[in-house]
C-alpha cells in the first residue's frame, strides 16, 4: 500500500524510477544523485538512501576532519545519517520518515524527497572542501566538537554509531579487543559541555542522543568486560539524564531511566539487591511520563522491564516481590497482544511464566501449570525459524516448569522436561553459547536426577554426566553462582546413586555439598545456602562410613541451619521437606521425641501451603502427598505415651475440608450475603438445574433405548475396575423368593452419565473453590487454630467413651477419651496396619458391596466377626469400656461403612450395638460445632415421601410419622410436591425432617451424591455451600439409600456424603445410611423409631430400640402389629392407582406382590434378622 502511493506520487509529477514491487524500492535520479526509496517490510517507516557521494580513503591526509564533519552533519538533523563503509571508505547519506499508523500525505513525501537531495548536495560539497583544504571555512561545530573530543574513542565511536549503528559501534570495539578508555564518560560530559556553549541546547541534545545510543551498545556488548561495559553505559545514561532534563525533554528522560534500569538490572557485580532497587526506581520515573494513553508501548516496555526486576529482587518478602512482577507483566500484555506487537507479547508471555514458576505463595502446582501455559502461548511466537535463541530460552523453561510439576504423572513431566532441555540445546552449543549450554546441561542433569521411570541408576549416572559437562563451563572463578548451584546438583545425585560403593558415592556428594557452601553463604544467598545445608545433612544421615554419632550430630546440625531460613510461614513447603527429614531420622533413631518436634514443624508447613491452595483437589493432594509425616507423628507420640498430642495429631488430618466449612458456616448467619458471594450461589443454582435437565434427558433415553429389568430384584453386577450398583438397588437372599419385592432406595449413580454433565460437574466445583477464596472465607480459617485436647472437654459425658481410631502402616490405634479421666488411653490394635485391616476391608467389604451385592450380603455376618477379632473388641471392652453406656466412634477410612452395630461381641449381649448406644462423627472437631448449636425445644415435624411416585413403603413410612407427630399438610410433600425449591423452603421451616424416597450415591465424585426429588436433586456440593444454612435444623432422618456411605480413593480421611453434609448445613444430628436400603424393612425401622422418639426417647436410645426390635421381631408378632395396617394401606393404595385414567398396570402387580411379601414375612420365624434389614442406619453427631 505505501509502496503503491509513493509510486503514485512519482507519476502525477512524471517522475522516471525503476520500481520493484516485490522487495518493495525503487531508484530514481535526481540533480545528478542517485537516489533509492525503500518501504519497511512492516510500513513503519520510508527509507531514502544516497549511495556513492564521495569516497574518504583510510589514508587521506584530512579523513579525520571530514569524517568530524560528516559527524556534525548528523547532529544538525534528527532524521539523517551520515554513513562511512570502512571497507572502501564510500560515503552515503540516510534518511529514515517514520510513518507507522499514520497516512503518508504527498506533501511529507515531497518534503522529505527534496530535503534529501538538498542536504546531500550541501553535505557533499562541504566534505569536499574539508578534503581539499583541511579547513571548512570558519571553524564549525564540527571542528569544535573535534576539538573538543578529548578520546579518540568516543570521537570513533560516535562515527560508527552514526554511519552503522550498533553493528558498527560493535566493530569499533572489538578492534580495540573490547578494552575501553578509563575517561571515556569525562570526555562525553566535556564534549556536551563545549557543544552546549557554542551549539546551544537543541545540538546538545542531539549529541547526548548519540551518546545514549553509544551506552545502549556498550550495555548490550557480548564481549570485554561485562561489568566495566555496564558501569560506563550507567554512567554515560547518568551524564544524559542531565542533558535531558524532565521539564525540557521529558520522553528522551524517560527513555533514559527506562535504559538506566535495563543497566543496573544486568549489573553483575555489587550488592545485587541494591542494583535491583536502583533498576526499579528508575523503571518508575519512567513510569511517571510513559502512561498507557500517552505512550502505550514505551509504557508496556518498561511495566515488562520492572516486572523482571521485581521477580530478581532478592530483598524483601518474595512472594510479594513474585506478585508485583505478574502484576506489571499482566499490565504490560494489555498492551503487548498476539497481534499488535507478537514479538514483545512472547517475551512478556515467557517472563510471566518465569514468574509464576518461581512464586512461593499459593498452589505450587497451580502456580506452575499457570507458567506452562505462559511458556507455551510464547512459543506460538518463538519458534526455531524465527527466534532461535528466543525459542530455545522458552524452551529450557518449559523444561524447568514440568520438571518441577508436583500434579499429573511425575515420569511424564519429566519426560517433557528433558524432550525441553534436548530441543534447548540443538541451538544453545557448548561453542555458540557456553553459559546458556551449560545451565540446560545443569537442567536436564536435574530432570534425569528426578525421573521415576527407566533405571534409577542409569538416571543417576546421565544426570552426573550432564552436571559434568555443565562444570566445564560454570567454574568458580567464572560463574560463582553457578558453579555451587551444579555442585550442589551434582552432591544429590551422588547422594541418591544406588549403584557402586555407597560410602564412597556419599563421601562424594558430602564433597560437591562442601564445595557449594563456599559460595552459597548465609549473608549472600541464604535460600540456596539453606537448601544445600539441607543437602548435606541428608547425605551425613545416610553415610554408612565413619563414626555415625559424629554424623548425626553433623546431619542434625545441617538441618538446624537450614530452618533457621526456611520457616514454615515464608517457605512452607522447603522447612517441611527440611523438619521432615530431621524428623525422620530421629524416628529412625528411637528420639521420640526430637521426631515430634520436627514433625510438628512439618505438620505447620503442611498446613501452610493447604491454606494457600486455590483449590480443594490441590488441598487434599497436599495431606496426601505428606499423610506419612502425621503417620509418624501419631506413632512417636504413642511411643512417647503421650497420648493426648496424639489424638491433636489425629483431628488435625481428619475431615479437614468439613472443619473448614463449618469454621466459616456462620458467616452470613445474619443472611447478609455480599454480592459477590449471591452471584456464585446463583451461578451454583444454575447449573444444578442444568444438571437435573441433563440427567433427566439421559434417563428418558435410556428407558426408550433399553428393556426394562425382568423383576425388580434382578442384581445388576458390575465390572471390577469399574465400581457400580444396581439400578433398582434390589436383591434377594436365599430366604428370599423369586417374585418378592425387596425394592432399594437407591437410584445409583456411579459417574456423571455423560460428558456435558461431568463438565457441568467442574464447572459447579470451579465456583465452590472460587467462594472458599473470598477473603471473610479465608480471613476465618485463619483464625482457626490447631485442636487441642482441652477444645473436647465438652464433648466428654457421663457413661460415655470417645472411640478415636487411626490406621498407620503398621497398627490400628484406637484412642479413648472417658469420663473422669484427664488424658486420653490409646488401644493398639498391632499388626493392623493399612495393609492388614484397611487393604482388607477394601477387598471383603468395599468391593464386593459395590460389585456383587448378594455375595456382600452372604458374607456379612462372617466378615463382621472377623473384624471384631482383628479389632480385639472383646479385650478392648474388657480393659476400657467397662461401665461405659454410649460410645462415640470417629472412623479411619473404610471403617466409616462398618455398620458396628452389628458386629458381634462376646458375652450376653449378641451385638456391639445391643452393648452400647451408637453414633459416628467425621472428627471430634465436626462434633464440637455441633455441640455449639443451641438446643431446640418442641420441635416441628416435616416429611418427604416417595418423591419419584415407585416406592411403595415410603409412602406408608410418612403416613405413620405424620400421624405420630400431627405433622401439618403443609410441612409434607408427597411425589410431584416434592421439588428442589419446595424442600430447601421444608428445611428453613421445620425441626425434624423425615425424608423416605431414593438416594443417588456418587463413589467417583462424592459431592454430587445427593436426594432425588421429584425435578432434580439436592447435592453435598449444595448443602457445602454457604447458601443453603438451616440453624434451627435438628434432625435429619434420611431413609433413603447410601446417605451415610464414604467410599475412600486416597489415604486422605475426608468423608464426604449427605450425613455430613447436613451436618454442615445446620443439622445437629442425622439418621444416615451405609449402604443401599429395603424399602420395605426401612419403613418398618422408621416407624419402630419414631414411636420411641415420640415417647420421648433421644436419638440413640430411639435407634437401639428400634433395630433390636426389628432384628427380634417373630414373623407372628410382625401380623399382629403390622399385617392388618399394611394390607389396608395396600387395598387404599391399589384402589387410587386403579382409579387413575392410564394407569400402569405394573405398578397395580407390585402392590400384589407386595401382598405376597407381607404375607411371607408373617410366616418366618425372624424375617428381619439379618444385619441387612436392621444395622445400616446410624447416627451421626449429636445423639
Amino acid at each position: 500500500m505505501r509502496f503503491n502511493q509513493i509510486c503514485e506520487f512519482l507519476d502525477r509529477e512524471n517522475w522516471e524510477y525503476d520500481p520493484n514491487a516485490d522487495e518493495q524500492w525503487l531508484v530514481l535520479q535526481r540533480k545528478g544523485l542517485r537516489i533509492a526509496i525503500a518501504v519497511d517490510e512492516h510500513g513503519e517507516f520510508i527509507r531514502f538512501v544516497v549511495p556513492e557521494l564521495l569516497r574518504i580513503a583510510g589514508d587521506e591526509p584530512h579523513g579525520q576532519a571530514a569524517l568530524q564533519s560528516l559527524l556534525h552533519l548528523g547532529w544538525r538533523s534528527k532524521l539523517a545519517r551520515w554513513q562511512r563503509d570502512p571497507a572502501d571508505g564510500e560515503v552515503r547519506l540516510q534518511v529514515d520518515l517514520p510513518i507507522e499508523d499514520s497516512e503518508l500525505s504527498a506533501r511529507q513525501f515531497w518534503r522529505i524527497l527534496h530535503g534529501t537531495v538538498t542536504l546531500a548536495q550541501q553535505g557533499r560539497e562541504q566534505v569536499r572542501q574539508v578534503l581539499a583544504t583541511g579547513e571548512a571555512g570558519a571553524r564549525d561545530a564540527g571542528e569544535k566538537i573535534r576539538l573538543a573530543a578529548r578520546s579518540g574513542l568516543l570521537s570513533l565511536l560516535l562515527q560508527a554509531q552514526m554511519s552503522g549503528g550498533a553493528e558498527s559501534v560493535n566493530r569499533e570495539l572489538d578492534r580495540r579487543g573490547g578494552q575501553l578508555d578509563p575517561d571515556l564518560a569525562d570526555d562525553a560530559r566535556h564534549m556536551l559541555e563545549v557543544v552546549a556553549a557554542s551549539e546551544g541546547r537543541e545540538l546538545q541534545e542531539r549529541l547526548a542522543g548519540a551518546i545514549g545510543n553509544i551506552a545502549i551498545c556498550l550495555q548490550d556488548y557480548p564481549r570485554g568486560g561485562r561489568e566495566q561495559n555496564l558501569r560506563m553505559a550507567i554512567r554515560l545514561y547518568h551524564l544524559i539524564l542531565e542533558a535531558y532534563p524532565h521539564n525540557r525533554a521529558p520522553l528522551e528522560w524517560a527513555t533514559t531511566q527506562n535504559n538506566l534500569g535495563n543497566a543496573y538490572s544486568k549489573l553483575p557485580t555489587g550488592d545485587r539487591g541494591e542494583n535491583l532497587e536502583r533498576a526499579i526506581a528508575c523503571y518508575e520515573q519512567a513510569l511517571t511520563v510513559w502512561t498507557e494513553d500517552r505512550a502505550p508501548l514505551d509504557w508496556a516496555t518498561t511495566q515488562n522491564n520492572l516486572g523482571t526486576a521485581y521477580s530478581d529482587l532478592p530483598t524483601g518478602d518474595r512472594g510479594e516481590n513474585l506478585e508485583r512482577a505478574i502484576a506489571c507483566y499482566e499490565q504490560a500484555l494489555t498492551v503487548r497482544t498476539a497481534d499488535r506487537a507478537p514479538l514483545e507479547w512472547a517475551t512478556t508471555q515467557n517472563n510471566l511464566g518465569n514468574a509464576y514458576s518461581k512464586l512461593p505463595t499459593g498452589d505450587r502446582g497451580e502456580n506452575l501449570e499457570r507458567a506452562i501455559a505462559c511458556y507455551e502461548q510464547a512459543l506460538t511466537v518463538r519458534t526455531a525459524d524465527r527466534a532461535p535463541l528466543d525459542w530455545a530460552t522458552t524452551q529450557n523453561n518449559l523444561g524447568n516448569a514440568y520438571s518441577d510439576l508436583p500434579t499429573g504423572d511425575r515420569g511424564e513431566n519429566l519426560e517433557r522436561a528433558i524432550a525441553c532441555y534436548e530441543q534447548a540445546l540443538t541451538v544453545w552449543t557448548a561453542d555458540r553459547a557456553p553459559l546458556d549450554w551449560a545451565t540446560t546441561q545443569n537442567n536436564l542433569g536435574n530432570a534425569y536426577s528426578k525421573l521415576p521411570t527407566g533405571d534409577r541408576g542409569e538416571n543417576l549416572e546421565r544426570a552426573i554426566a550432564c552436571y559434568e559437562q555443565a562444570l566445564t563451563v560454570r567454574t568458580a572463578d567464572r560463574a560463582p553462582l553457578d558453579w555451587a548451584t551444579t555442585q550442589n546438583n551434582l552432591g544429590n545425585a551422588y547422594s541418591d546413586l544406588p549403584t557402586g560403593d555407597r560410602g564412597e558415592n556419599l563421601e562424594r556428594a558430602i564433597a560437591c555439598y562442601e564445595q557449594a557452601l563456599t559460595v552459597r553463604t548465609a549473608d549472600r544467598a541464604p535460600l540456596d545456602w539453606a537448601m544445600t545445608q539441607n543437602n548435606l545433612g541428608t547425605a551425613y544421615s545416610k553415610l554408612p562410613t565413619g563414626d555415625r554419632g559424629e554424623n548425626l550430630e553433623r546431619a542434625i546440625a545441617c538441618y538446624e541451619q537450614a530452618l533457621t531460613v526456611w520457616t514454615a510461614e515464608l517457605f512452607p513447603l522447603e522447612c517441611l521437606r527440611t523438619a521432615r527429614n530431621w524428623g525422620n531420622l530421629a524416628f529412625k533413631e528411637g528420639d521420640w521425641q526430637q521426631a515430634l518436634t520436627q514433625y510438628g514443624r512439618a505438620i505447620a508447613a503442611i498446613e501452610g501451603s493447604r491454606r494457600s491452595a486455590v483449590s480443594e483437589e490441590r488441598r487434599q493432594q497436599i495431606v496426601a502427598e505428606s499423610i506419612s509425616v502425621y503417620e509418624n507423628a501419631i506413632q512417636a507420640a504413642i511411643n512417647l505415651n503421650d497420648f493426648a498430642t496424639a489424638l491433636e495429631i489425629v483431628e488435625r488430618v481428619r475431615a479437614k475440608r468439613l472443619v473448614d466449612l463449618m469454621a466459616t458456616a456462620d458467616l452470613y448467619a445474619d443472611g447478609e450475603i455480599p454480592p459477590q458471594v449471591r452471584d456464585r450461589l446463583q451461578q451454583l443454582d444454575n447449573l444444578d438445574r442444568q444438571i437435573a435437565q441433563c440427567r433427566a434427558e439421559h434417563q428418558q433415553q435410556q428407558q426408550e433405548g433399553k428393556a426394562s429389568p425382568s423383576s425388580p430384584e434382578d442384581p445388576v453386577e458390575a465390572s471390577p475396575t469399574e465400581p457400580t450398583h444396581p439400578n433398582s438397588g434390589g436383591a434377594t437372599t436365599a430366604k428370599q423368593p423369586k417374585g418378592s419385592v425387596l425394592r432399594s432406595r437407591q437410584r445409583a449413580a456411579i459417574s456423571a452419565a455423560t460428558a456435558e454433565i461431568e463438565q457441568l460437574e467442574r464447572q459447579k466445583q470451579a465456583i465452590l473453590d472460587e467462594l472458599s477464596r473470598i477473603d471473610e472465607v479465608v480471613a476465618k480459617l485463619q483464625q482457626v487454630q490447631p485442636p487441642q485436647l482441652q477444645d473436647f472437654e465438652r464433648l466428654r459425658a457421663e457413661k460415655t467413651a470417645l472411640l478415636n481410631f487411626y490406621t498407620t502402616d503398621d497398627h490400628t490405634h484406637i484412642l479413648i477419651l472417658r469420663p473422669g479421666s484427664d488424658r486420653p488411653e490409646c488401644f493398639t490394635c498391632r499388626g493392623q496396619g493399612y495393609r492388614n485391616l484397611q487393604q482388607w476391608l477394601r477387598t471383603t467389604w468395599a468391593i464386593p458391596y459395590l460389585n456383587k451385592k448378594n455375595r456382600w450380603r452372604r458374607h456379612m455376618p462372617e466378615t463382621l466377626a472377623e473384624l471384631a477379632r482383628r479389632l480385639e473388641l472383646d479385650r478392648l471392652i474388657e480393659e476400657y469400656l467397662q461401665g461405659i453406656e454410649e460410645l462415640v466412634v470417629v472412623p479411619h477410612l473404610f471403617l466409616h461403612q462398618i455398620p458396628f452395630a452389628a458386629v458381634p461381641i462376646s458375652g450376653e449381649e449378641r451385638y456391639l450395638g445391643d452393648r452400647f448406644r451408637l453414633r459416628y462423627a467425621p472428627s471430634l472437631q465436626v462434633l464440637n460445632f455441633c455441640h455449639r448449636r443451641e438446643p431446640l425445644s418442641l420441635p416441628q415435624y416435616g416429611t418427604v415421601e416417595n418423591t419419584t411416585d415407585d416406592l411403595l413403603f415410603s409412602s406408608f413410612e410418612g403416613e405413620t410419622v405424620c400421624q405420630l407427630f400431627d405433622v401439618d399438610p403443609t410441612r409434607r410433600l408427597i411425589g410431584s410436591q416434592a421439588t428442589v425449591t419446595a424442600y430447601r423452603q421444608l428445611l428453613a421451616q421445620t425441626h425434624r425432617l423425615v425424608s423416605s424416597h431414593h438416594a443417588q450415591s456418587r463413589t467417583d465424585n462424592p459431592l454430587e451424591s445427593g436426594l432425588r426429588l421429584s425435578d432434580g436433586t439436592i447435592t453435598v456440593s449444595q448443602l457445602f455451600a454457604p447458601g443453603w444454612r438451616f440453624p434451627q435444623l435438628e434432625e435429619v432422618y434420611l431413609s433413603c439409600c447410601e446417605t451415610g456411605l464414604f467410599v475412600p480413593n486416597s489415604a486422605v480421611d475426608e468423608p464426604v456424603a449427605l450425613s455430613t453434609g447436613f451436618l454442615c448445613a445446620g443439622a445437629r444430628g442425622v439418621i444416615a445410611s451405609q449402604w443401599s436400603i429395603y424399602d420395605f424393612s426401612s419403613a418398618l425401622l422408621s416407624s419402630l423409631y419414631h414411636e420411641q422418639r415420640k415417647a420421648g426417647l433421644n436419638r440413640l436410645q430411639a435407634l437401639q430400640s428400634a433395630q433390636r426390635h426389628l432384628r427380634e421381631m417373630s414373623g407372628q408378632a410382625f401380623e399382629e402389629q403390622y399385617g392388618e395396617p399394611l394390607r389396608e394401606f395396600l387395598e387404599a393404595e391399589q384402589n387410587r392407582i386403579a382409579d387413575l385414567p392410564n394407569h400402569d398396570p405394573k405398578q397395580l402387580m407390585e402392590i400384589g406382590n407386595a401382598a405376597k411379601l407381607i404375607d411371607k414375612f408373617g410366616a418366618e420365624e425372624r424375617p428381619f434378622e439379618h444385619p441387612c434389614h436392621w444395622a445400616g442406619l446410624a447416627c451421626y453427631g449429636l445423639g
